[in-house]
């Protein structure tokens, strides 16, 4: 069965920076964060708005001092090498009004599952996933003292997926066109995910992502568009 995967979604970057006053809410998110980075190697630990994550065992730190801004929208796509399930661990996550993070479970040929995440610990339903996105989401109204998130996974290898799957995250400034596979034809059990970023405001207000994200895809002589 040829089958590919495509999210559709709007990411807006942020600037590092550590340079905050810690307080008593995000504490324990950089303490999280700081044994995060001793454990894990820093090429397997994303601190951006959204990314791919290959090795088989990494981790997410993000905006453990804040601030979180209004309409962010950070998607990290976990691939984790061919892997046949994960184990997810979430070190440290507030709550908040108007914020939301969840995980996606992709499995070849089965049921697309989303778990929200609530709170700390290992989340129990991404067993039989080949893939995992997070998501991490604010609305207009986050508070100004709202902290982001510290994860870790591991992936366990021995998945059937094809070699040849492929992730991109295709942002305003590349090419709007898009060919896969680049060369030959579509390899069996493939599970390939694209991202298209869409353009965003940041003047003076809350960031403004792109309202409609319009997609067309060609097969053969066939053509859609979403």
């Amino acid at each position: 069965m040829k089958l590919y995967f495509f999210i559709t979604v709007v990411l807006l970057t942020f600037s590092k920076s550590l340079g905050l006053i810690v307080d008593s809410i995000s504490h324990e998110g950089l303490k999280q964060a700081q044994y995060l980075s001793r454990t894990l190697h820093s090429d397997s630990i994303s601190e951006n708005c959204g990314g791919i994550l290959s090795n088989a065992t990494g981790g997410i730190i993000y905006k453990v001092l804040g601030p979180i801004q209004p309409n962010e929208l950070c998607i990290w796509v976990i691939r984790g090498g061919r892997a046949s399930s994960f184990s997810v661990d979430v070190h440290y996550k507030r709550n908040y009004n108007d914020t939301q993070v969840y995980a996606t479970c992709l499995a070849h040929q089965g049921i697309t599952t989303n778990v929200i995440i609530n709170g700390t610990g290992i989340l129990t339903s991404l067993q039989a996933c080949n893939v995992v996105v997070i998501t991490f989401s604010t609305g207009n109204n986050v508070a100004a003292s709202a902290t982001g998130l510290v994860l870790q996974y591991t992936a366990t290898q021995g998945g059937s997926l094809s070699t040849a799957s492929r992730d991109q995250i295709i942002t305003p400034n590349d090419s709007p066109y898009l060919r896969h596979p680049r060369v030959g034809y579509y390899t069996n059990n493939e599970l390939s995910i694209f991202m298209y970023l869409g353009p965003y405001q940041s003047s003076t207000g809350p960031l403004a992502p792109a309202k409609e994200i319009s997609v067309t895809y060609v097969k053969n002589s066939w053509q859609a568009i979403a």
